[in-house]
């Protein structure tokens, strides 16, 4: 099935759609969505809920939860511990902080080991004790760098700071 088309008919329950688009896969225990997917690939379907007023666009992992776990806690998103998107077993699906989704996701997981590997920055300065900050987001940085981009930033203030004594 192409992505972004939906291919139930109105008017069908969120139980149905289940039922009837969830494919179980024998090897992983996923259950495999067979309906419409997102650009990210995740299974969605246009489903009407309680307390919606018309149906509307839902990922089919998120129903699957509610109908066989409950409510999803607010706050919390769902994790596939299984890491396969189009999965809607309830069984592989975990509440947790979008923080704790990231950091288990398989992207975070590459970048990182990315980054440790590296020995220089971008512009070919050490990552050595001496030379390397933590940011505030976690990463590291290069202090050599960021004492160039302070002096570029602070000559770009100065120069303007001068061209604005011209017009007074």
């Amino acid at each position: 099935m192409p992505k972004g088309q939906y291919p139930h008919k109105p008017g069908r329950s969120p139980e149905e759609l289940i039922r009837l688009y969830a494919l179980p896969e024998p090897n992983s225990g996923c259950w495999l969505w067979d309906g419409g997917l997102n650009e990210a690939g995740y299974g969605i379907v246009n489903t009407k809920l309680p307390g919606m007023t018309k149906p509307r666009p839902v990922r089919a992992h998120r129903i699957s939860y509610m109908l066989f776990k409950g409510e999803i806690p607010p706050g919390l998103e769902l994790d596939h511990k299984c890491r396969v998107r189009s999965c809607v077993n309830p069984d592989h699906l975990e509440p947790v902080t979008h923080a704790e989704n990231i950091r288990r996701g398989e992207m975070h997981l590459r970048h990182q080991e990315h980054y440790r590997k590296q020995v220089t920055c971008k512009n070919g300065h050490p990552f050595d004790e001496a030379n390397t900050y933590l940011r505030p987001d976690g990463k590291r940085g290069c202090k050599e760098c960021r004492r160039e981009a302070m002096r570029r930033w602070r000559k770009r203030i100065s120069t303007r700071t001068a061209a604005l004594e011209l017009w007074k």
